[in-house]
């Protein structure tokens, strides 16, 4: 079972997968769009405007984690492909750094 975010996320994106061209859906796997529907919400309306482009929507966060993920494995090649895994890398080092300053059990009982 999962989320109730992913749960609202996968419908998001199946949504958002009904308004993308045939040729990218078919590049994933039927398993995968399987797993969404079989986990999207039965009672969540996303009310996404189809009309603005994808980045102009208010997605949720998980929604564009899947999106991601869809695009990375399934639709990215070449120089694309890499220079997004690169972003992701980037930006998980960034997150690791900034957790590492915050919670540093050197700092923790130091005196302010």
């Amino acid at each position: 079972m999962v989320s109730i975010e992913y749960s609202q996320s996968a419908v998001e994106v199946l949504e958002i997968l009904e308004h993308t061209k045939k040729e990218y859906v078919d590049k994933i796997p039927r398993a995968f769009i399987e797993f969404l529907k079989k986990n999207s919400s039965k009672t969540y309306n996303s009310k996404l405007d189809y009309t603005k482009p994808i980045s102009d929507l208010k997605l949720k966060p998980k929604t564009e984690a899947l999106l991601g993920l869809i695009y990375m494995k399934y639709w990215a090649e070449g120089k694309d492909k890499e220079e997004f895994e690169k972003r992701i890398k980037d930006n998980e080092k960034k997150y690791q750094e900034n957790i590492r300053a915050k919670y540093n059990p050197d700092n923790l009982f130091k005196k302010i």
